[in-house]
């Protein structure tokens, strides 16, 4: 997650110059910020990228929010769309078990067959 940031953070730097010292001084923040890192399966990430189109950034943020049933919240149009049409299908990932994710690293998401 670290990498993505400081790459966004690049991004905006290249296209907004005259907000270098705001972006960097944001950046040098995020320590002090109780983010928890959720690891995320691999081949289950890729599958969801590959069924939808979406890169795998793009489509590790959708695996976790429909792992966890929560809102993504996102500026990507084409990502907002996706899990949009995901939300309005009321398509629910399908769980190898019914644990959860924090007490069990065995549950699994099974993408949809359709999106």
């Amino acid at each position: 997650m670290d990498d993505q940031l400081a790459n966004i953070a690049w991004k905006k730097i290249r296209r907004h110059p005259d907000k270098h010292f705001e972006i960097t001084t944001a950046i040098s923040g995020l320590p002090r910020l109780q983010i928890t890192r959720v690891p995320v399966p691999v081949g289950e990430v890729l599958s969801l990228a590959i069924e939808t189109g979406l890169t795998a950034y793009d489509a590790s943020y959708l695996w976790l929010a429909c792992s966890r049933d929560l809102e993504l919240v996102t500026l990507d149009d084409r990502l907002a769309r996706i899990n949009q049409a995901r939300r309005e299908r009321h398509v629910q990932p399908r769980l190898a078990t019914s644990r959860s994710p924090a007490s069990d690293r065995s549950w699994r998401w099974s993408s949809p067959t359709t999106w």
